[in-house]
């Protein structure tokens, strides 16, 4: 399956995907969280390296995402 621009369309929320960061790296089988505007939502308490306490992997973080295991 061939990368969908972030931009377009938006994925939908709770369904899984792999996606493509900035930098090249690509994460398989990561949930969308809508209200967390981004990729792979944490646990209570946890903060990701970008320092999001929400997701693991910012929108502002991913070029480009595919349906995991499309």
């Amino acid at each position: 399956m061939d990368w969908i621009p972030l931009n377009l369309p938006k994925p939908e929320d709770g369904k899984k995907y792999d996606i493509r960061l900035h930098d090249g790296t690509v994460i398989a089988g990561v949930e969308y969280w809508d209200f967390g505007a981004g990729f792979d939502p944490l646990p209570p308490g946890e903060e990701s390296p970008s320092g999001s306490r929400d997701v693991r992997y910012p929108l502002s973080e991913v070029k480009e995402y595919r349906a995991h295991g499309g």
